[in-house]
């Protein structure tokens, strides 16, 4: 049925793609129809295409598309995304999911690689587990500030952020 609605689409103007798809998902939520994790993902990146980002906030607000890793990720690579709050939505649904390496690794790609060493050290079970992506985000985060002149400080911030996630770990 999905397929066949996708190839009845195709000939139209992304907006009216966009406008259609809208209209189809909320028909199902009204009528408590689970929405497929292809309807969502098509509906999301027909939203985005057409600039919808409103709807497209509105109708993750509102869980008429259902979380999954594959749409909060479409919602973090959008460039646009930011301006509405869409990134947000796809980092509170990776939270949502449970999905702390891959919400740690978003918020590293985002700038706020603190937040990601945080979340890796109190969320991860085992310091087996943990200490890998923390090493990888420590990693990161000397790459970025190279160019800073307080680099001991910021290696003696890093080492303290790595002992404190470990023993955090251990207890």
């Amino acid at each position: 049925a999905i397929s066949m609605v996708f190839n009845q689409l195709q000939s139209l103007s992304p907006r009216a793609r966009a406008d259609a798809l809208l209209a189809y998902v909320w028909a199902l939520h009204r009528r408590k129809v689970a929405i497929s994790e292809v309807l969502a993902l098509e509906t999301a990146a027909q939203l985005l295409e057409a600039q919808e980002l409103r709807e497209l906030a509105q109708l993750i607000h509102f869980k008429v598309l259902p979380d999954s890793r594959p749409l909060a990720q479409l919602l973090l690579a959008d460039p646009g995304a930011h301006d509405a709050g869409l990134d947000q939505l796809g980092l509170d649904m990776l939270h949502r999911l449970k999905s702390p390496v891959h919400l740690a690794r978003e918020l590293a790609k985002s700038g706020r690689l603190h937040d990601a060493i945080r979340l890796v050290s109190t969320t991860t079970k085992s310091q087996r587990d943990c200490t890998p992506l923390l090493l990888e985000l420590i990693s990161l985060l000397l790459e970025e500030k190279k160019d800073v002149r307080d680099d001991l400080c910021l290696e003696a911030e890093c080492r303290r952020l790595l002992l404190i996630a470990l023993a955090g770990n251990k207890a």
